[in-house]
């Protein structure tokens, strides 16, 4: 339900979309954009892309199609207010207005108990597959 919520404040109306961080974060954007988040959309059924339960985790606005999939934004916040590059120079204030960092937690919002998988979700090896940042 808290996740519902964090969707309804932050409207994808304050998105960007993965290609606006292309541009300043490519080795990044091509870890993502060879993972299973960017083709997660793809997963859904016809019946669950009408579900929102499947929706918040498997898109970031279903109704878009440029944000199919878990995009960056997905994980580190909607970013219309902190991806500018002067404030993205300014990690302080990228995170005031916004830029969240992925971790267990922010993970555990969709891989949880009820997110049907064919085994436990371990963190540890999701993280290696995914990990991004320090290139």
């Amino acid at each position: 339900m808290l996740f519902a919520l964090l969707f309804i404040l932050a409207p994808p109306a304050n998105a960007v979309g993965s290609e606006a961080c292309k541009s300043c974060h490519p080795a990044a954007y091509r870890t993502w954009s060879q993972s299973a988040h960017a083709r997660a959309s793809l997963t859904l059924s016809a019946d669950e892309k009408k579900q929102v339960r499947c929706t918040l985790c498997h898109t970031l606005d279903a109704d878009e199609p440029r944000f199919a999939g878990v995009q960056c934004e997905s994980c580190h916040g909607r970013g219309k207010y902190y991806s500018p590059a002067y404030v993205m120079k300014d990690k302080v204030l990228a995170r005031a207005v916004g830029l969240t960092e992925a971790n267990e937690q922010m993970c555990k919002k969709c891989h949880d108990a009820s997110s049907p998988s064919l085994q436990p979700w371990n963190f540890a090896e999701a993280w290696a597959r995914i990990a991004h940042g320090n290139e």
